[in-house]
């Protein structure tokens, strides 16, 4: 009878070569350091953007779970305030910034919910997968610059100093004031009687042209922000070029006190 063969030192060698493989793969593919700005223009006023609203608020709670580089910010136009209910968050300036984009992007004219990912991306905002994959891809590559800022807060705003690895030409400093959580009973218009949820709402906004690698810029607070709002608010910083609207960096900082 033949002698039995024992399969222990293949099998051994076997998984050592898949260690190694997987160690080499882990030493050539390191974290890019990549990051997402995630925007949604949305409205109280329009029957699309509560599922859009309640993909961006899954994308903030979950980023904010993991640690992960990931901006949720929500932008509440005013071109829906004239049917039959004002968005209490609506801005004209965020109506303003949506018409940046479609001009930059060849959008089809200005609609709501519009999610746009790191100023280059655009789709439907209630789109959760392809919000994820945006995300993922967006995540992968490098960042173009740090950006490193720091907030503090005073009686009539908020103030954000700023430093950047890097100056990148034709850009400004964006620099959102955020407002974590709102909540709205809505009483008429397209939804009427639901009472709607938004994480990460853009509450003042402000862009700085980039002619230094330093520097200061500051957002004043909105009339309704009293003292427990100034004190729960964040800022989002993010370096964005002026013709393509790519955003290349972003930072995010809490506020402190003076």
């Amino acid at each position: 009878m033949p002698p039995r063969r024992s399969w222990a030192p293949i099998f051994g060698l076997l998984c050592a070569c898949v260690v190694s493989a997987c160690s080499r793969a882990q030493a050539v593919s390191p974290d890019p350091g990549g990051f997402a700005v995630v925007e949604l223009f949305t409205s109280e006023g329009c029957s699309s953007c509560p599922s859009a609203d309640s993909v961006l608020n899954q994308l903030a709670e979950e980023s904010s779970q993991q640690g992960l580089p990931v901006y949720a910010l929500a932008f509440h136009v005013d071109y829906w305030d004239s049917s039959g209910w004002r968005d209490p968050y609506s801005a004209s300036w965020a109506t303003q910034y949506q018409r940046a984009y479609q001009a930059a992007l060849s959008a089809r004219g200005l609609y709501t919910p519009q999610m746009i990912v790191n100023g280059r991306d655009e789709f439907i905002g209630s789109h959760a997968a392809q919000a994820r994959s945006s995300i993922a891809r967006a995540r992968s590559k490098p960042r173009g610059s740090e950006l490193r800022v720091r907030a503090r807060g005073d009686t009539e705003r908020a103030v954000v100093q700023y430093d950047l690895s890097r100056l990148p030409a034709s850009s400004v400093l964006r620099v959102a004031l955020v407002d974590p959580e709102a909540t709205t009973d809505v009483l008429s218009g397209e939804n009427a009687g639901r009472r709607l949820r938004h994480l990460h709402v853009v509450r003042g906004f402000t862009a700085l042209p980039l002619s230094a690698r330093s520097g200061e810029v500051s957002v004043r607070w909105p009339p309704d922000f009293d003292a427990a709002h100034r004190k729960r608010a964040f800022v989002v910083a993010y370096v964005q070029d002026r013709s393509t609207m790519q955003i290349t960096s972003a930072s995010r900082a809490d506020l402190q006190s003076p």
